[in-house]
């Protein structure tokens, strides 16, 4: 697999940003929220984005971080710059695709026209970097959940779902090039794998190893202290996301007491894992679910203004990112 195999049709990308923007303006008519968006405080706003843009700014270090420890050397080329791009450009491309599949590709794709290696080898960076998002996710939403059960038992199956997949796909990828050392029946899977790619599909079989041993690689070489430092990273991008939710759901600062604050924090995280575990769900760039997730712990018009800003200004950003670098005609088929 090279890095010239990622491409998005345009038409499918408008497909997808007009239906999230027909799920949204139909959720705001039918919850009578539309008035909020011409309320809300610019300043809150303004603050929100800047707010999200750390967060993004957090993921790219992380990536730089996990890069470091896959390739010690060629990393020291690539500027934190580059990090924040192909952050930003996974998430458009996760925004404007199903089960936000387009988001590693993306990150891959760039990631490997940087470094000038194979795209094969940046595809399971990537794929090691959205296993802890996934983990992380899941486990705070799980946990979370059961605060707002009945209405939140779709969350709860979503993410044990999610977390027993990756789980597992995370010990089939580490053991593709040593099946042996893996118990019996995940080891009779990956030699099943393994004689399918061989046989059958002979043309990705380089990349499909090159893959799998760059994956087993970062296994290997991510010590205890590599996956703390990993892991809080991960947990400080998501609460600072779970931040800019906050701000925009915070009343007036002359009826705040510490109960309103306490209970908004909590609502705003809250909403914002159980809307990211539903994202995984097979629906073009979120659509339904993550209003569904958001509105489990919010009111409509917080779930209008906040789904809004962090879904456009990704997609806007991530569009921007893309025409500087060059690569819109490259990648928009």
């Amino acid at each position: 697999m090279s890095s010239k195999s990622f491409r998005v049709s345009r038409r499918s990308m408008i497909l997808v940003i007009s239906l999230v923007t027909l799920v949204i303006i139909g959720y705001s008519i039918v919850t009578g929220s539309f008035r909020f968006l011409e309320e809300v405080s610019f300043t809150k706003l303004v603050l929100s984005f800047i707010i999200l843009m750390f967060a993004w700014l957090i993921s790219a270090y992380r990536l730089k971080y996990i890069h470091r420890i896959l390739e010690p050397d060629r990393c020291l080329n690539i500027s934190i710059k580059d990090y924040f791009y192909a952050r930003l450009l996974g998430g458009l491309m996760a925004y404007i695709t199903p089960s936000a599949i387009g988001g590693e590709p993306a990150r891959a794709y760039y990631l490997a026209k940087k470094c000038i290696g194979r795209f094969s080898r940046y595809f399971a960076l990537s794929i090691y970097e959205v296993y802890y998002d996934i983990m992380i996710v899941n486990i705070f939403a799980l946990s979370l959940s059961f605060y707002s059960l009945p209405y939140s038992l779709f969350v709860i199956l979503v993410s044990i779902g999610s977390i027993v997949f990756w789980i597992t796909m995370y010990y089939l990828i580490k053991n593709i090039v040593e099946p042996e050392n893996t118990n019996i029946f995940l080891r009779k899977i990956v030699k099943w794998m393994n004689k399918f790619v061989h046989k059958r599909l002979e043309i990705i079989k380089d990349s499909y190893y090159d893959f799998a041993s760059s994956f087993n690689t970062l296994v290997n070489n991510s010590y205890l202290i590599n996956k703390v430092v990993i892991v809080v990273l991960t947990i400080f991008y998501h609460l600072c996301n779970s931040l800019a939710i906050f701000v925009l759901a915070m009343k007036s600062v002359t009826s705040v007491t510490i109960y309103t604050v306490i209970n908004t924090v909590l609502a705003s995280i809250s909403a914002y894992f159980y809307s990211l575990a539903l994202g995984a769900l097979p629906t073009p760039g979120g659509a339904g679910v993550i209003e569904y997730g958001l509105s489990l712990a919010l009111a409509p018009e917080i779930v209008i203004v906040s789904r809004t800003l962090m879904y456009y200004s990704t997609v806007i950003i991530g569009l921007l990112i893309l025409y500087k670098i060059g690569l819109t005609k490259e990648i928009f088929e």
